[in-house]
């Protein structure tokens, strides 16, 4: 049951060598695709089963995701983030957790270098919730032990996303106007739609290193900004309804 494993580097070689060594580790990993998103000076060799791409011009992490996708042959797509760590292998456990149909998409716990756990599985937001939480409340972190009764109405975070591969292909991978931001709760919501399930396997972990380059910057919170207008947009649309057997959308419940 071979993994492929999506990687996008931004001048990161250091750490994602680091990262490919510890994917190394992994037997269920077959195949490796590092894209390079801006040209680097970095001359590691890999050995065969990574391959490399380097594009003159900088994508979007959708788009970049979505192009390593048509080289995958494998029934497991994992996107991941350079500045993940896996100190243990986290798929056997991904793996068996894919044994059930429904479930289109999965993910290990997410922890801090410190250990701590991070928020990676979350609540769809809407206008009330977000409003909510600026005013100081609930930040939308699925409660400890209610994953299950969650998997149809939550989202994972895009560091770390283990995918059945046939899954992401038919609902045409990430949309690509969103950029950098909100493609992981789009993508969860569209799978969802289709009738597939979101799973969080908390027997098994991995370490993010994050930057939350959005709290710091002007321009990474504008990006922000405009994914999440787009995301409003898409619901209140009606884009994430559930579909019918017939493939129409149904009214939302909420």
């Amino acid at each position: 049951m071979g993994v492929t494993v999506s990687l996008v580097s931004h001048g990161h070689g250091e750490m994602v060598a680091g990262l490919i060594k510890d994917l190394f580790r992994c037997p269920q990993v077959t195949q490796i695709l590092l894209t390079q998103n801006i040209p680097e000076t970095s001359r590691e060799k890999f050995p065969g089963k990574v391959k490399v791409w380097t594009h003159p011009k900088p994508r979007g992490y959708g788009a970049n995701h979505n192009a390593a996708l048509q080289s995958c042959r494998t029934p497991f797509f994992c996107v991941m983030n350079p500045d993940i760590r896996i100190p243990r292998n986290p798929f056997p456990a991904l793996i068996r957790a894919m044994k059930d149909p429904g479930v289109a998409v999965c993910a290990p716990k997410i922890v801090s270098p410190a250990g701590q756990e991070e928020d990676s599985h979350r609540q769809f937001p809407d206008i009330i919730s977000l409003l909510g939480k600026a005013l100081g409340g609930g930040d939308g972190k699925v409660p400890l032990g209610q994953g299950r009764s969650w998997e149809r109405n939550s989202w994972l975070g895009g560091m770390f996303l283990f995918l059945r591969s046939e899954a992401f292909r038919k609902v045409g991978g990430f949309d690509e106007k969103f950029f950098l931001y909100y493609e992981d709760v789009d993508l969860c919501a569209r799978l969802i739609r289709q009738g597939g399930r979101v799973k969080k396997v908390a027997s098994v972990s991995v370490v993010h290193d994050a930057r939350r380059q959005s709290r710091r910057s002007i321009t990474f919170a504008s990006w922000h900004g405009c994914s999440l207008a787009r995301y409003l947009g898409k619901r209140w649309a009606g884009s994430y309804r559930p579909l019918s057997k017939k493939g129409a959308a149904t009214k939302s419940r909420r």
